[in-house]
């Protein structure tokens, strides 16, 4: 993601045209994916390597509709083979919601999202209080289909990263701008149909946001707001 990004990651799942600024994102991702692809050539059993590759796949597709999320889940299950940690499994969580969201096959579908709500809650279950696993869960859950009702699991985790950054703004760093916990709040409200709420916490995200690419989205989204 671009938590570099997770991510994580679009208009959280809904991409749309794009001005000059935002097909430069996608051409630096594009031209990051090439790079570690060709580095995974030569060392394919490289853990790293594969995390980052997938963590970039996944940033395609989340982000920018340009990868299906299986390519990002294939990555990160040959990372997750290597090294079992509960980030990468977070990680392999949102790609599996993503791929389950635009996956056409009512079946595929079913069995992408069942494995995304696995992953995700066991890595939170053995990670809580790591604020990347507890983003990474929210995000998938937006990708969600409404019949697997993850809006709660969303809330909650969405609700401890806000009661983290009031405690501590500096919680997050190296980790992710926090504007993205914004960001992805203001998702979820628009697919609860909360649009209010939706345009403050993106004007709220805006205002803080550190990160040019996180700039880049929040500023895009608040455009439907306005048009």
């Amino acid at each position: 993601m671009k938590l570099l990004l997770f991510v994580p990651f679009l208009l959280l799942g809904a991409a749309g045209p794009l001005g000059a600024e935002g097909n430069g994102d996608l051409e630096r991702l594009q031209g990051e994916a090439a790079r570690l692809e060709a580095a995974l050539a030569e060392a394919p059993g490289d853990h790293d390597l594969l995390l980052a590759a997938g963590r970039i796949q996944y940033d395609l597709g989340a982000f920018f509709g340009a990868s299906s999320g299986r390519e990002a889940a294939a990555r990160l299950e040959a990372a997750y083979l290597i090294d079992r940690d509960p980030v990468t499994k977070a990680f392999l969580g949102a790609a599996y919601a993503y791929a389950a969201g635009s996956a056409g096959d009512y079946l595929a579908r079913l069995d992408l999202a069942r494995r995304a709500m696995r992953c995700a809650d066991e890595a939170a279950a053995e990670r809580p209080d790591d604020p990347l696993v507890r983003l990474l869960r929210a995000e998938g859950s937006y990708f969600l289909p409404d019949m697997f009702e993850r809006s709660r699991t969303a809330d909650a985790d969405l609700e401890y990263l806000f009661a983290r950054y009031q405690a501590d703004r500096q919680c997050f760093a190296g980790l992710f701008d926090p504007a993205l916990v914004f960001y992805v709040k203001a998702r979820m409200s628009v697919k609860e149909r909360l649009m209010d709420q939706a345009y403050r916490y993106a004007l709220a995200g805006r205002k803080i946001a550190a990160d040019d690419f996180v700039k880049r989205r929040l500023a895009e989204f608040l455009k439907g707001f306005e048009e």
